[in-house]
């Protein structure tokens, strides 16, 4: 089978076999004040009937009795961890990585769940071709969605891998939930798998990246549903404008996620950037908007003249200073 191949295959193959003592999967789910949610994702995770796998909940400093409440609830059939300190999702996912003992990992968001038989289909993308080392995902359902079109879409993507990142840009098709491989690939990235001072867009980075360096495969089917968006607007802005340039000074530094996207490197920032300073207009963040509009004019000044919204935030914000940032938790 081609190493490029990202279409569907079978999940009825031989076993993987992991080396004595470690687990075969790890599911790593960070958290932070989601009870009861969390309890529902857990139990997807349980009920998933795969054999030796570490249901791993990273604690990021609950106050809401989270911990105690799975211990009491799961005992020895769940690893509770708790951060040090609070960090925020990436740094989160990023502990219970680097804990983990398993061989493959995926992740998976507090407020969602797995589909039954997500691990199955996932795990079956590795067991059906024992030469594929990259990346087994599937689909998140979402409300209003269908599965079956979901699943014929990422069907029909293209196999190559810069045609593959250029549809993720076009159209973003994965989420945190998704994604199944190797945890040493993870280990092994420069940065660490997660960046840890990314408090937006992190999963965005991580997946160019691994699609710099590995080969993408679905799975056939969706493998996890979204739960409870509780995620309002101010608490995104807050999240983008605490971040900064930080994710595409970040792609930028990579060689290998510049040789993959080449000049499509450049629409990307320009469209982050044109998201970014409607948020800091929204926020009245004057010095955040005047930043980004200068960035995207030297990075391309012929699509700035074609923003109708820049150059309408543009004077609603001329001479104004910049109003304090809302506090809040990182993350």
């Amino acid at each position: 089978m081609n190493r490029e191949d990202r279409t569907a295959v079978p999940v009825s193959a031989p076993q993987l076999a992991p080396a004595a003592g470690v687990p075969l999967l790890a599911v790593v789910i960070p958290t932070y004040n989601r009870w009861p949610h969390i309890d529902a994702a857990v139990e997807s995770v349980l009920d998933q009937g795969v054999p030796d796998c570490e249901c791993i909940v990273v604690d990021d400093g609950s106050v809401d009795g989270t911990p105690e409440r799975l211990a009491a609830k799961h005992g020895a059939r769940l690893r509770v961890l708790r951060m040090p300190a609070n960090g925020g999702p990436a740094a989160a996912r990023n502990y219970g990585i680097r804990q983990a003992r398993a061989e493959f990992v995926c992740m998976l968001d507090s407020d969602d769940q797995l589909l039954p038989g997500s691990l199955t289909a996932r795990l079956g993308v590795f067991r059906a071709d024992p030469d594929f080392d990259g990346v087994a995902w599937g689909p998140l359902l979402r409300p209003g969605n269908s599965a079956t079109e979901l699943t014929a879409r990422a069907a029909v993507l293209p196999a190559a891998a810069r045609d593959f990142a250029l549809a993720y840009l076009g159209n973003s098709f994965l989420s945190t939930n998704d994604f199944m491989l190797r945890r040493h690939h993870l280990l092994a990235l420069a940065g660490g798998p997660y960046r840890d001072d990314l408090t937006n867009n992190e999963d965005v980075e991580l997946f160019l990246r691994l699609m710099a360096r590995l080969p993408f495969r679905f799975c056939g089917t969706c493998v996890a549903v979204l739960g409870r968006v509780d995620a309002g607007l101010h608490a995104q802005s807050e999240r983008v404008l605490r971040q900064g340039l930080r994710l595409i000074d970040h792609l930028r530094a990579d060689p290998a996620v510049v040789a993959l996207l080449g000049k499509a490197l450049d629409r990307l920032e320009f469209v982050k950037l044109m998201e970014w300073s409607n948020y800091a207009a929204k926020a009245g963040r004057a010095q955040d908007f005047r930043r980004y509009f200068l960035r995207a004019w030297r990075l391309s000044w012929w699509r700035c003249l074609g923003q109708p919204k820049l150059w309408r935030n543009a004077l609603r914000l001329a001479g104004r200073r910049q109003r304090p940032p809302a506090a809040g938790r990182a993350g």
